[in-house]
């Protein structure tokens, strides 16, 4: 049996499917999926099931908008931790606009709890240089791998030259 860590949730075609396109989920271990819709901030269920494990699910989102997807492994809820694996996903029309939240070292702006609070990802630039210094906003930084793996964050290196 795999451990609780090694859960893996995939969304394909990815994050941003156009209304009408079938989202396709599935995970490497069996667990609970439930999809929610953010309606100004207060999330309401839509759907939910249970997955096996490598076996896709697939959904068609019945109009646009913004969702997240929360699996729960069942290792998880059977031990009694709670790792729950959040995939936000937006529906849109060829008439939205996406737009794309960043946060970069060179800032070091921190709204994490704002923005997975209410099931929105972030882009994350970080600095790699001197990253054996395990500072905030450093390759080190321990947030990183829960902010991917939890939320659906991504992890970039910082690459601009700072001034």
């Amino acid at each position: 049996m795999q451990s609780p860590s090694s859960a893996r949730l995939s969304l394909s075609p990815g994050g941003l499917i156009k209304s009408g396109e079938t989202l396709r989920l599935s995970a490497n271990v069996a667990g609970h999926l439930a999809v929610s819709r953010n309606h100004g901030g207060t999330l309401s269920p839509v759907v939910a099931t249970d997955l096996s494990a490598d076996t896709p699910w697939s959904w068609q989102p019945a109009d646009c908008g913004q969702f997240l997807a929360t699996f729960t492994p069942a290792a998880s809820a059977n031990s009694g931790e709670r790792e729950i694996i959040r995939r936000p996903l937006a529906v849109v029309s060829s008439d939205w606009a996406v737009c794309q939240i960043t946060v970069g070292a060179f800032t070091a702006e921190d709204f994490a709890d704002i923005i997975h609070g209410a099931g929105v990802s972030a882009d994350y630039y970080i600095e790699v240089p001197r990253a054996d210094l395990a500072k905030s906003f450093s390759a080190t930084d321990p947030r990183w791998r829960a902010y991917e793996r939890l939320h659906g964050d991504a992890i970039h290196p910082h690459a601009m030259a700072n001034a």
